[in-house]
């Protein structure tokens, strides 16, 4: 009996002219976000070749700048590039992020994107509940329901077959739709067809089927559980609404609210208070000392010489200090400031799992590879190049030491000066380039994607049965007149 209501389902759906017109909108608006979304990651890829090109010919032996390539199947998810940093600072003491614009932009999504999550969220998401929200509601008003079960059907059965039939429909418009952005895509040449993407894509479009099939529950729910059909679609869209856009958006207020943020103003405030106390660590040099040094006797030439070299020694030493002491309370400051950001971040994304569009929005980063996935990744990636790059701009910074611009000043007594260095300049030393050590981009294996988001594919199959649930109880408690 499932198998015929779900045939009988799909047949109605497919020569129904509601959902005929409504596929035709959804697919054209397809096609639009496709051209879009291929055009701007085609970009995307275009300003990473030129940043990349430009981080090369800046590099130096103060710092290293690694920029952050775009995933292959960015196309169909960015996972809100645009709001994460696009590269990262390697020095020889830390990795250090563009702080400000961490500050200022969002640590998750913003609310609308023009690409495939998008599209599945609002457009198919929208198709879905409009083929629900009457299967149940439509026939009470009909008078057909009695009918039906009259036939030894049981209301589960009804409800299984509706959903099944339902999915039927769905499920080749979603292929269809994925398949206008896999050609979209290799128009623009960011799709290669490699067997791992092909997989991804397989992935993808399951992922889509199950975040389809919960909004299909909602519809069927609605439908159950109201004897208008206007009634059950004005729940229907006012429960789509809450899960998708309300939900998320609270969770942002309360995180934001209960895990507090420095902004970067005081980041800055306390940067200054560390740069401070640096220069009060720094060591005292007056030109009497020099003189008392120079006119100590008895003493030969050679004591004297000695005397201002274990001096200039003692100065040196303690502004090394001082800088080594500098630089790791501006690493320690600035560590502090990003994890509050990350510990807003993260509470966010799991909160959101209760929704099911923004829990499949971070499967689908997971598997495209994109977003916050690949910045963690990217990161750590950064973290052992330091090591790397630590070493080999040390020992060049000791061959070159002589070439470096020293900040200070020089007291001179009687003909004999000691220098006052309170910062080694290195950015302007050169070097041959091709000698640093090449830094290898990662990427985010099959294996990768889909443990990090496997949460989310959980989190979207357990909202499935909650909702299959909730709707079987409202058919089996709806009156069948």
């Amino acid at each position: 009996m499932i198998r015929l209501i779900a045939i009988r389902t799909l047949l109605h759906n497919i020569y129904d002219h509601r959902f005929t017109l409504t596929l035709a909108i959804v697919l054209g608006l397809v096609t639009a976000t496709a051209f879009l979304s291929a055009r701007q990651t085609s970009e995307r890829q275009r300003s990473y070749d030129r940043l990349r090109s430009v981080a090369w010919r800046v590099a130096n032996l103060e710092s290293v700048k690694l920029v952050r390539r775009p995933a292959p199947l960015s196309f169909l998810y960015d996972g809100g590039e645009d709001e994460l940093p696009r590269y990262l600072i390697v020095t020889t003491d830390f990795v250090d992020y563009p702080i400000e614009e961490v500050s200022v932009r969002a640590v998750a999504e913003p609310f609308v994107r023009m690409d495939w999550a998008f599209v599945v969220v609002y457009f198919y998401g929208l198709l879905a509940l409009l083929l629900t929200f009457d299967f149940i509601s439509g026939q009470k008003e009909g008078r057909t329901l009695s009918m039906v079960l009259a036939h030894s059907i049981s209301r589960g059965e009804l409800l299984l077959g509706g959903y099944v039939g339902m999915m039927l429909t769905l499920v080749p418009a979603l292929l269809i739709g994925i398949l206008i952005y896999l050609v979209i895509a290799r128009l623009h040449g960011i799709w290669a067809g490699s067997p791992d993407q092909w997989m991804r894509v397989l992935l993808i479009l399951m992922l889509s089927a199950i975040f389809i099939s919960s909004t299909a529950f909602l519809g069927l729910l609605a439908s159950a559980a109201f004897e208008k059909s206007a009634a059950s679609l004005m729940a229907a869209f006012l429960l789509w609404v809450l899960m998708t856009v309300v939900v998320p958006a609270a969770n942002r207020l309360i995180v934001e609210r209960l895990v507090p943020a420095p902004s970067f103003k005081e980041l800055q405030t306390r940067i200054g208070s560390a740069r401070a106390e640096y220069r009060s660590n720094l060591a005292t040099v007056w030109s009497m000392d020099v003189a008392r040094i120079i006119r100590d006797l008895p003493q030969t030439p050679e004591q004297r010489e000695r005397k201002l070299a274990e001096y200039q020694f003692e100065i040196l030493e303690k502004n090394r200090r001082a800088i080594a002491r500098y630089k790791s309370d501006l690493r320690r400051l600035r560590t502090e400031h990003l994890s509050h950001y990350e510990r807003r971040a993260t509470w966010i994304r799991r909160l959101d799992l209760v929704s099911p569009s923004a829990a499949y929005r971070q499967g689908l980063e997971a598997l495209v590879g994109a977003g916050r996935t690949q910045l963690a990744a990217f990161a750590k990636a950064a973290e052992r190049y330091m090591r790397e790059y630590t070493r080999f701009g040390l020992q060049k910074q000791r061959e070159l030491e002589d070439q470096a611009d020293w900040r200070g000043f020089i007291i001179e007594e009687s003909g004999y000066r000691v220098r006052q260095v309170t910062w080694l300049d290195y950015s302007r030393v050169e070097f041959d380039r091709r000698a640093l050590p090449q830094f290898a981009d990662p990427s985010i294996t099959l294996r990768e994607g889909i443990a990090a988001g496997l949460a989310s594919f959980l989190a979207l199959i357990f909202l499935n049965l909650l909702l299959f649930l909730a709707a079987r109880q409202a058919v089996l408690r709806c009156r069948a007149i």
